[in-house]
């Protein structure tokens, strides 16, 4: 309750709701099966199997971090708006930045949960060999980092889409472009799983190291702009809604 009401009430939806129970049953579903595979793979290949495992393990973690999470952060104002309760919420002692944030924690919390039931067979890839820990721990944080970014930019357009015509155009464009990324994030983790050494981390590079760095310095910012634009939509045309966004864009300049 001390962290935000907001959260409190959209995680009672979420735990009560089905699209979290089936999207973390099928999650488990899919992490036993690519771990009896890559089990049963492991008696022909020894040493060879961790980055198998892996990749598809993160492949599946994409899919629920990238498209299935994001789809739920931009339908959260939107079903706020269909049941007619969005005005309701506004008009308490919650800030508008309040709103958004608890319901971009919601999300986070959920990719937090997802990443955790997996987080066991990730634990089977790294026994397996192949692959070391520094891969796994710095793959998965980027995983994590970007999918925040993206539950943030669909919380965005979710509060900027007014009109359900617009919203249903949006939701469609997100989908395709989420079916995009996930392929070509799919072809990025094998080609880097099994384009290095075997054993060795892709991360090792000094110029790989830095280029986290600023994708990451990147990632966090253009986050916070996210955050600072839905507060933007969500606030009343009498309230104050540039001097946070001039003051933020004025340091990034």
């Amino acid at each position: 309750d001390r962290i935000s009401p907001i959260v409190v009430k959209e995680i009672r939806q979420m735990v009560r709701g089905r699209e979290f129970t089936y999207s973390f049953g099928l999650s488990l579903i899919a992490g036993l099966l690519v771990a009896f595979f890559g089990l049963a793979d492991a008696l022909t290949s020894v040493g060879q199997s961790g980055p198998k495992v892996f990749s598809a393990l993160m492949v599946c973690l994409g899919l629920l971090g990238i498209g299935v999470v994001p789809m739920g952060a931009f339908s959260a104002l939107r079903n706020e708006r269909a049941d007619q309760t969005l005005d309701l919420i506004t008009q308490t002692a919650l800030s508008p930045r309040s709103i958004v944030v608890g319901k971009l924690l919601t999300q986070w919390i959920k990719l937090l949960m997802l990443f955790a039931g997996l987080a066991p067979f990730i634990t089977i890839s790294f026994l397996l060999g192949g692959i070391d820990l520094q891969t796994i721990l710095i793959s998965l944080a980027i995983l994590f980092m970007w999918s925040m970014w993206v539950c943030a930019m669909c919380l965005f357009l979710s509060s900027a889409s007014q009109s359900r015509a617009l919203s249903v155009a949006v939701f469609i464009g997100l989908g395709i472009a989420v079916l995009y990324i996930l392929t070509s994030a799919g072809r990025v983790v094998i080609m880097m799983m099994f384009g290095g050494p075997v054993g060795g981390s892709p991360f090792g590079t000094t110029e790989l190291g830095w280029a986290l760095v600023a994708t990451t310095a990147f990632c966090f910012v253009s986050m916070a702009n996210l955050v600072l634009l839905a507060e933007n939509r969500l606030s009343l045309p009498i309230e104050d809604r540039s001097t946070a966004l001039r003051v933020g864009f004025f340091f990034q300049y």
